[in-house]
């Protein structure tokens, strides 16, 4: 793998975290926000690990971070609604998971025109 490649440190993460190898999910998802601090997806995909480990307080600021980063993200939504719901915020993450539910209409209206 690249060591400095977000993109590569982002989506072994990934795996990992489908794996439910939590720990080296987030260390491989840290580096790649650090690498890239602008990659939202690496930032929605941390905040579900980081979910999963029961860090809720900490799950929310990185979906937050990947909403403000990618306002057109629908992973970013679904991540930002499934933390608040952990954290009992009912109304927040109903908001953000219609939201991402409104981007994914949005853009399957595009595809069919």
């Amino acid at each position: 793998m690249l060591p400095q490649s977000a993109e590569a440190h982002n989506s072994l993460g990934y795996v990992l975290l489908l794996s439910g190898e939590m720990d080296a999910a987030i260390a491989e998802l840290r580096s790649a926000t650090r690498l890239k601090p602008t990659f939202a997806q690496a930032h929605a995909n941390l905040s579900n690990a980081l979910l999963q480990k029961g860090n809720t307080a900490e799950a929310i600021r990185e979906a937050r971070e990947a909403v403000k980063l990618a306002p057109s993200n629908s992973d970013a939504y679904r991540a930002l609604g499934r933390s608040l719901n952990a954290a009992h915020d009912v109304p927040g993450a109903v908001a953000a998971i219609s939201k991402g539910v409104e981007l994914i209409q949005t853009r399957r209206s595009f595809t069919t025109i």
